[in-house]
């Protein structure tokens, strides 16, 4: 019998006839599935993020605001925003399909223009789809590889 998922995942082995979890988020997480809590919390964190995308800052229209670089075409989001776990207090919002608004906390200013921002995906699964390849960022935190994600944009 199969089923389950990666939100459940501790729930499913307790069922006796399942023979098969259908997990697959885990690898890379996203805030969706953080979002939805688990028996040990508000947030699930039983699995690390190994999924983010890096935006550049590249305005600052209002002294609250930050704009960069990554919109709808960067993430794929069906209820959440992008979140950046780096910087407390600050929220994303939406801005078009190239750009987002970072909203910043009262009196916080440490985000500099130009600044590379790293954001946990809102749902991991159609984000991988809008981009080309995975840059994998080791524990140095230097990239040190590119791998291609090459089913991306396929069709049949």
């Amino acid at each position: 019998m199969t089923g389950g998922g990666t939100g459940t995942y501790d729930i499913d082995v307790e069922v006796a006839r399942m023979t098969d979890l259908q997990v697959g988020s885990y690898i890379f997480m996203d805030e969706e599935y953080r979002a939805i809590g688990s028996a040990q919390g508000d947030r699930f964190n039983e699995f690390e993020l190994s999924l983010s995308v890096a935006c550049t800052t590249i305005s600052q229209p209002q002294n609250a605001t930050i704009t960069v670089d990554g919109g709808y075409k960067a993430f794929a989001s069906d209820s959440v925003n992008p979140v950046c776990d780096d910087i407390p207090d600050v929220e994303f919002r939406f801005a078009g399909d190239e750009h987002g608004v970072l909203i910043l906390a009262e009196g916080q200013q440490e985000i500099q223009l130009g600044q590379v921002i790293r954001f946990a995906t809102p749902h991991c699964d159609p984000t991988v789809n809008l981009h080309e390849y995975y840059w994998v960022m080791e524990a140095d935190g230097l990239v040190h590889s590119c791998w291609p994600i090459t089913a991306r944009g396929c069709s049949w």
